[in-house]
């Protein structure tokens, strides 16, 4: 008989029993991962949003920028057509 002999499924239970513990280590393993990957995300995202405000900044002088050149350029023409 299988079962008198321990060649049954009862073997198979315990082996169960066993991979759940591992199962469990990799699970805590990779909620370790998963906290540590949130943490770097979390430094990345505000680097990109540091970075988004100075991309801005820069926008808002270039424009200002602009458009004092086209005033000297309209001054310049002002005075040329004199």
């Amino acid at each position: 008989d299988a079962m008198a002999t321990g060649d049954g499924p009862d073997e198979d239970d315990d082996e169960v029993v066993t991979s759940g513990g591992n199962n469990e280590d990799i699970m805590k393993a990779v909620m370790s991962l998963k906290s540590g990957l949130y943490k770097k995300i979390d430094g990345v995202q505000a680097t990109i949003t540091k970075i988004s405000k100075e991309i801005q900044e820069c926008t808002g002088r270039i424009a200002q920028a602009e458009q004092r050149i086209s005033d000297a350029e309209d001054n310049v023409s002002g005075l040329l057509s004199r």
